[in-house]
């Protein structure tokens, strides 16, 4: 399955309470040591920080697949078009730099993501965003589906909610040509 999502700008800040414990931003600009390309570039290191998780570089990742570009932005000049990737949870798809927030009971982490579809028509494309663990090499819990589907409800945002995995739509129909900002507050249990 292809996937055609276009990221920009996502912004994780954790906090204890009301005060800022940590911010950082990924806007694929030069300044923050991107370029243009790969992320995970064939036969060499990722770029800032990235990693395939267990492993150093993404799996499967055909040329094209996953650039950072300068035809999209949501602000500033580049975004990362991830048009295909890897389905293991533990090593080969995508890991940004790690925060290293240790999540404890009563942490909050809160984020923003712009996306928008990569098609403007429904390719039947997925895309699965997971907050990650601390050493960077497998995903949690959370997760939030986009889906751009031909039929039903066009491109999508949901997520499947513990303990059984029950289906929650957050919205339908969303514009595939507009970017779209989505803001997530998690607070972690004693679990």
């Amino acid at each position: 399955m292809r996937k055609y999502i276009l990221f920009a700008v996502l912004v994780l800040i954790g906090t204890w309470g009301a005060s800022p414990a940590f911010a950082v931003s990924f806007g694929f600009e030069g300044g923050e040591g991107y370029t243009l390309g790969p992320l995970s570039p064939a036969g060499g290191p990722t770029q800032a920080g990235w990693s395939g998780g267990a492993q150093a570089g993404f799996t499967n990742n055909d040329p094209g697949d996953e650039q950072v570009v300068s035809t999209e932005a949501y602000s500033g000049s580049n975004s990362w078009h991830y048009a295909r990737g890897y389905g293991s949870s533990g090593q080969g798809t995508p890991f940004s730099p790690t925060t290293a927030l240790e999540a404890g009971p009563g942490t909050q982490l809160d984020f923003s993501i712009a996306f928008k579809a990569g098609s403007a028509t429904g390719d039947e494309s997925a895309q699965n965003i997971y907050i990650g663990t601390t050493a960077g090499d497998d995903r949690t819990g959370f997760n939030l589906y986009l889906t751009n589907s031909a039929a039903g409800d066009g491109l999508s945002l949901h997520t499947f909610a513990d303990p059984s995995f029950a289906q929650t739509v957050f919205a339908t129909n969303l514009s595939r040509t507009d970017w779209h900002v989505l803001t997530v507050s998690a607070v972690f249990d004693a679990d």
